[in-house]
């Protein structure tokens, strides 16, 4: 919120509305920056995407629901010889978060030096194994919700796929799911068509607030 924690909360405490809101959610109307975060945590977990054209070919079978590249993507998004992207953006027999929930490090955050810049999982945990990891994040909408990495360091999606086709980049901490595979320019490009593909619906609720 371009703020301080600390200037954050004060502001909200400041507004009666909020303190009636969080005292009907917390049992209390003090707002702390952790209330915050857990708000925002809870609002954003009912923000659910669906019925993309990926939901109709992989869950209704609607076979003409993706385009020949996004079916060739679909495989090599699954094949683990391939893509291997599945491993970490999950999907299942009956739906697909896209995500395994836990952090992995992919290299991202690996500074000119080689040396981890963003120390990731491990700022809050101090275990060593989570030393540069970063949760999973979901693909849903990914297509429109660019540029990508924790950092916004890769400006679009083929950004990404030619990212992880590379292997990331090495540290000593490195997911042992990422490697350098051989991916052919139409390979990436069927990723990068298979990921548009999950574009779906958002609850019309979510958005700026209306109003002048």
């Amino acid at each position: 919120m371009s703020q301080a924690h600390q200037g954050a909360a004060a502001k909200l405490q400041g507004d009666s509305e909020y303190r009636a809101m969080f005292q009907s959610a917390f049992g209390r109307d003090t707002i702390t920056i952790e209330r915050i975060e857990n708000a925002l945590a809870s609002f954003e977990r009912t923000i659910l995407s669906g019925n993309s054209a990926f939901d109709e070919y992989e869950y209704q079978g609607h076979r003409d629901a993706l385009s020949p590249a996004q079916i060739r993507g679909l495989a090599l998004f699954k094949d683990p010889l391939k893509g291997n992207c599945a491993a970490c953006h999950t999907i299942g027999p009956h739906y697909a978060l896209f995500t395994d929930g836990e952090f992995h490090n992919t290299g991202e955050g690996v500074g000119d030096d080689e040396q981890l810049a963003d120390l990731g999982r491990f700022q809050v945990t101090k275990i060593d194994a989570d030393m540069g990891a970063f949760k999973t994040p979901t693909l849903r909408n990914v297509a429109v919700n660019g540029p990508y990495m924790h950092d916004g360091k890769l400006k679009t999606l083929k950004d990404v796929v030619d990212f992880y086709a590379g292997g990331g980049n090495s540290n000593p901490h490195l997911d042992k799911r990422i490697s350098r595979v051989a991916l052919s320019g139409r390979d990436r490009s069927d990723l990068v068509e298979f990921l548009k593909s999950l574009t779906g619906e958002i609850p019309s609720s979510v958005g700026p607030p209306g109003g002048d």
